[in-house]
């Protein structure tokens, strides 16, 4: 007689797999577990019951602080990448290729923002160089303010030993 598989009995369903790492609410799970089936007629040890909840308030915080560093490690790395738009970047595009091309824009929806350079996105974990990209407004004003200063000296001539309006002779 041949015996074939059946879906009766045998459920395929997935098998649970444990947690590797205790999180608050398994913490509490347990204390209450621990509270619900404790003797009546021994109650718990008040010392270890506060020992486990300031554990359990530990452990609490440490998941909140954990929170506040990947929220203030995500809004670090968002403000560095804004930073790149318009500055020159050097990026792998193949084996032996290198892509060279200003920051266009930054995609911030998703995951991990990505860097237009050149017309196609890339992650700012690729780019390898960076170079400053010069300053045409600072230049153009600086070339102003000299342009200027030449004017300013030629209508008002630096005078030596020249008296001026309402000094000597006005009294």
């Amino acid at each position: 007689m041949r015996v074939e598989e059946s879906s009766l009995y045998y459920n395929d369903r997935e098998v649970r797999q444990p947690k590797q790492v205790l999180d608050k609410d398994a913490f509490m799970q347990i204390l209450v577990t621990q509270l619900r089936y404790q003797d009546p007629s021994q109650p718990q040890d008040t010392e270890a019951f506060i020992a486990q909840m300031s554990q359990f308030t530990m452990l609490e915080q440490m998941f909140n602080m954990n929170e506040n560093l990947e929220s203030l490690i995500k809004s670090s790395l968002t403000s560095q990448v804004l930073e790149l738009i318009g500055k020159e970047v050097k990026v792998p595009a193949g084996e032996d290729e290198v892509i060279t091309g200003f920051v266009e824009s930054v995609n911030l929806a998703g995951s991990e923002p990505q860097l237009l350079v050149g017309g196609k996105y890339y992650s700012p974990d690729m780019v390898f160089q960076v170079n400053k990209t010069p300053d045409p407004a600072g230049d153009i004003l600086s070339e102003m303010a000299k342009d200027l200063k030449s004017i300013a000296e030629i209508m008002v001539p630096l005078e030596t030993g020249a008296e001026k309006p309402g000094e000597a002779g006005d009294e």
